[in-house]
C-alpha cells in the first residue's frame, strides 16, 4: 500500500541511478525474506537512511513492475517449490515499466538462502513462442525444454531497492501485490509488504534486519509465483500454503486493528 508516509520515508534516502545500483548487483546471493504489514515499513525504515542509497529512475524511487511467470501445463515448477526440492527453478519475463526495459529470466534456489540468477532481454510474444536466443539462453539454464512453458501466471507490483552503502547488499521492498491469470481471474494483498535481502553471505551484517527483528518479525519464506498460483486455481498440494494465507490474513486483520485504533 502506497502512503504519503511511505514516500515520505523513501524520500529521506539518497537516489542513485540504475548504473550505480546495477554495479551492487547480486545475480548470486544468499536471500532473505520478511513478510510485514506494509504500514509498518515507515517504521522499519526510520533512522537507516545512512546506511543506504535508493534506486531512482524518472524520479520515481517506488516503481511498477510486471512479471509473466512461466511453468509447464501440469505447473512442474509450482509443484518444485511446494515439495521442497532442494534445487528448484523460476522461470519469469519481468518488466521494469518505468523504463520499459525486459528481460526473460531463470532463477535457481538451492536450498533455504542460496540463489543464482540469469537473464537475457526479451519479451513475452503474442504467440506464446520463444526466439532463437531466448531458446538457447532457456536450453543452457533447464532441464525442461522451451516447447513445454507457457505464461500461467501475471503479478504486479510496486518496488523500491535500497542498495547499501559501503558494504554488499542490496534490499527490495514490493509493494501492493496483484495478481491474475490467463482467464483474467485476480487478486490483490494490499496491505502486506515483501522486504527482501540479498546478500553475499548469510552472515553479513544487515541493519534492515535488525530493524524488521525490533518488530519481532522472523524470516520467512515466501513465493509471489506460489502464491498467486495457489489463491487463483484450484489446484494440488495449495494445502500447503495453508500458513502462508493464514499470515496474510493475520495481517489483513491487523491493518484493519490499525485504521480503528
Amino acid at each position: 500500500m502506497l502512503t504519503p508516509e511511505l514516500n515520505s520515508s523513501a524520500s529521506l534516502f539518497r537516489p542513485i541511478d540504475l548504473v550505480s545500483a546495477d554495479s551492487a548487483k547480486l545475480m548470486n546471493r544468499f536471500d532473505v525474506k520478511y513478510v510485514v504489514p506494509a504500514y509498518r515499513i515507515p517504521d522499519i525504515l526510520d533512522g537507516l537512511s545512512v546506511y543506504y542509497n535508493v534506486l531512482e529512475i524518472n524520479e520515481l524511487k517506488i516503481m511498477p513492475y510486471k512479471t509473466v511467470y512461466l511453468d509447464t501445463p501440469a505447473y512442474y515448477f509450482y509443484r518444485q517449490h511446494l515439495v521442497g526440492c532442494p534445487v528448484r527453478f523460476k522461470v519469469r519475463f519481468r518488466e521494469y515499466e518505468s523504463t520499459g526495459v525486459s528481460f526473460l529470466e531463470v532463477k535457481k534456489r538451492i536450498g533455504r538462502w542460496k540463489t543464482y540468477k540469469w537473464r537475457i532481454g526479451g519479451k513475452p510474444s503474442g504467440d506464446g513462442r520463444f526466439g532463437n536466443d531466448e531458446t538457447r539462453f532457456l536450453g543452457q539454464h533447464l532441464h525442461v525444454t522451451s516447447e513445454f512453458l507457457t505464461p500461467v501466471l501475471v503479478n504486479r507490483f510496486c518496488r523500491m531497492t535500497l542498495v547499501g552503502t559501503g558494504f554488499t547488499e542490496r534490499v527490495t521492498v514490493d509493494l501492493n501485490l496483484s495478481f491474475e491469470d490467463l482467464n483474467g481471474n485476480n487478486i490483490s494483498y494490499p496491505h502486506i509488504a515483501i522486504v527482501e535481502l540479498k546478500k553475499q553471505g548469510p552472515g553479513s551484517w544487515s541493519p534492515i534486519a535488525g530493524s524488521i527483528k525490533k518488530l519481532q518479525i522472523n524470516p520467512t519464506g515466501f513465493s509471489k509465483y506460489c502464491i498467486g498460483v495457489s489463491a487463483l486455481n484450484d489446484i494440488p498440494l495449495k494445502k500447503l500454503l495453508n500458513e502462508k494465507f493464514l499470515q496474510i490474513k493475520r495481517i489483513e486483520n491487523d491493518y484493519d486493528r490499525h485504521c480503528i485504533s
